[in-house]
């Protein structure tokens, strides 16, 4: 398989690629999706993106942009959007894990082929103010080493002396490691596996089932959509905000949810608290 970095999934998948990184440049989708390299304030971001629990941000400036790729590429490959890369910051940068939950319930259901940087399964943090490594200026701090074990040396990555390592590991008290999320049943370890089980359980979540809308409103939430093939059909809902949303749509009557907590589903309308997400299966 090849894998291009160039953030335009058009021109790549054309050049014999068989997926491209749609990333924060170039094409401008995913930066008004996740605002990777933007500036956090308080519950915002500047400029403002979808993923905020502000609410300020406008899912159509993301989907525009990616339609355009995704019908260019469909049946010919793959459009990847990733959790994280070691060219920006970290999606867990001004956000919390209920966040991150919601951010990858959307990442882990869209079609193509999604791609979990290391260590954003765990929610590892940026660590800010590190000095510059080879080249590295401001993103020293997205490639710091894996965090496996807490109590270890250098929590379980190398056992060689801290000062010997290229780049040091988090020093906080509260540092994430695998060996602690994987003894808490309700980790964001064990969440992202959540979302990527129903992937390989079901070939309409999977790279290759059809995409399609259902309610996306130039600066509301939340986002919905359908995924489906001649398996079933599934509606993803999408709540990055802190305000409760709630939408009417006659393809939900019926559904069985799957995964999502506190969601409300009465007949056709679903209402949606702040910073939520809910995977439905629809009815056939």
């Amino acid at each position: 398989m090849l894998v291009s970095e160039w953030s335009n999934p058009q021109e790549a998948i054309a050049a014999g690629y068989h997926v491209d990184f749609m990333i924060h440049f170039g094409e401008t989708a995913y930066s008004h999706l996740v605002g990777c390299t933007g500036r956090v304030e308080g519950k915002g971001r500047r400029p403002h993106v979808f993923f905020e629990r502000a609410g300020e941000g406008d899912i159509r400036l993301f989907l525009d942009n990616y339609l355009e790729h995704y019908t260019a590429t469909q049946g010919r490959g793959y459009i990847s959007l990733p959790t994280g890369n070691h060219d920006f910051q970290r999606p867990s940068s001004g956000r919390d894990e209920h966040e991150l939950r919601v951010l990858y319930a959307m990442l882990f259901t869209m079609p193509g082929v999604p791609f979990l940087y290391y260590g954003d399964e765990i929610g590892m943090r940026n660590i800010d103010g590190l000095p510059e490594k080879e080249g590295s200026m401001w993103r020293t701090g997205n490639r710091t080493p894996m965090q496996w074990l807490k109590g270890a040396p250098n929590l379980g990555f190398s056992a060689a002396s801290r000062k010997s390592l290229y780049l040091p590991v988090d020093t906080a008290k509260n540092a994430p490691t695998v060996s602690e999320q994987t003894k808490q049943k309700n980790s964001l370890l064990h969440h992202s596996r959540q979302l990527i089980a129903p992937r390989k359980k079901h070939s309409a979540l999977g790279n290759d089932g059809a995409f399609k809308p259902l309610y996306a409103e130039a600066g509301s939430y939340p986002f919905v959509y359908e995924r489906s093939d001649a398996s079933g059909r599934f509606a993803v809902a999408i709540n990055p905000g802190k305000a409760v949303r709630t939408v009417n749509l006659t393809v939900l009557k019926g559904a069985k949810l799957m995964l999502g907590q506190k969601i409300k589903l009465g007949g056709n309308r679903l209402v949606m608290p702040g910073v939520s997400y809910a995977i439905f299966k629809l009815k056939k």
